[in-house]
């Protein structure tokens, strides 16, 4: 490919251009609080991850729930009936607590849960009130510890 004068000389001015501005540092920032978006990827409340959980599931739907610890296959899921609360002890600081529906329903009217938590650091306590989710919603079926004493809702 063969340059015009015109472009070559727009493109070497460039070039120059790049070559004898020096470059100015630029120093990373805090993004401001209002960068904050909501969804699945945002923790939902802290705990303190150097101590065991205590959780309390309150079952406010009108269905049975069922609950496990991912992990711990050789332990049997528990039942929580509907108006009921179900407590999991010495939880690590690293654990997925699957929820899901303990009765067989309509595949194509999915009974879809919403779990609302408020956590507290102080006593290591997570409360997760269950309830059935509005339309429009997706749906919870676990709730996720992690090392850095977050929980996140998937």
């Amino acid at each position: 490919m063969k340059l015009n004068p015109v472009t070559t000389s727009a493109l070497c001015l460039l070039s120059s251009l790049f070559i004898a501005t020096p470059f100015s540092s630029v120093l990373a920032q805090d993004p401001p609080a209002t960068t904050y978006q909501s969804g699945f990827w945002q923790p939902v409340a802290d705990f303190d991850a150097s101590k065991k959980v205590t959780m309390q599931l309150v079952n406010q739907t009108k269905i049975p729930l069922e609950y496990g610890v991912a992990g711990k296959e050789e332990e049997p899921s528990v039942k929580i009936e509907a108006g009921k609360t179900g407590t999991v002890e010495n939880v690590d600081n690293s654990a997925n607590i699957a929820v899901y529906p303990g009765i067989s329903l309509d595949p194509d009217k999915p009974f879809l849960l919403k779990f609302e938590v408020k956590a507290d650091p102080k006593t290591n306590t997570i409360n997760v009130n269950i309830v059935k989710a509005d339309r429009g919603f997706m749906g919870h079926r676990s709730i996720n510890l992690q090392k850095t004493g977050k929980i996140y809702l998937y």
